[in-house]
């Protein structure tokens, strides 16, 4: 199945910030995992939210460029150079997550994420610099990973999701299922 690698970054970006993987033990609707997401918000420090805004709005960029680049509509030199500004960007926010205490509950998953984005700009940055379109074959392992997990996040958390998110992860979601 042809999957385009931006896909990778829309769902991993839920799956590492912990929506996603919980049971509804309540039967209340929600699943321990969304419990767990939201009581993660609620208490990140004024720090560690807008590392977190970076870290999506970086994964938002990212994403966007490298559909725009799968689909042709961006060249391959102009997608280059974006993703090499967002690898660096990447390694920015990687460094200063690595400023939060250790102590902060958001400071693993926002490194995961920081780190997944710059590692996935790199990816996409390395096929763009070949001039040729992108080959996802690279990134089967991860995809065949996030694939069935990428499907339950967006079903059970598509309603918690900011628009822009919901609307990435959707795409992602349906490119990966192939619809």
């Amino acid at each position: 199945m042809p999957v385009k690698p931006f896909a990778v970054i829309a769902v991993t970006a839920a799956i590492a910030l912990g929506v996603g993987c919980g049971s509804d033990s309540t039967g209340d609707g929600v699943d321990s995992a969304g419990t767990q997401a939201d009581q993660v918000v609620e208490s990140l420090s004024p720090e560690a939210r807008e590392l977190l805004r970076r870290a999506e709005e970086l994964a938002g960029r990212t994403a966007r460029t490298g559909r725009e680049y799968a689909t042709g509509d961006t060249p391959p030199s102009v997608a280059s150079q974006r993703l090499e500004d967002y690898a660096t960007q990447g390694e920015r926010l990687t460094e200063d997550v690595r400023d939060l205490p250790e102590s902060d509950p958001a400071r693993e998953r926002i490194m995961k994420l920081s780190v997944q984005v710059t590692d996935t700009a790199r990816e996409l940055r390395a096929q763009a610099g070949t001039g040729k379109a992108p080959d996802p074959s690279a990134l089967d392992d991860l995809l065949s990973g996030l694939q069935t997990e990428g499907e339950g996040v967006y079903d059970r958390y598509r309603d918690r999701l900011p628009a822009e998110a919901r609307d990435e992860i959707g795409k992602a979601v349906d490119e990966l299922a192939g619809r």
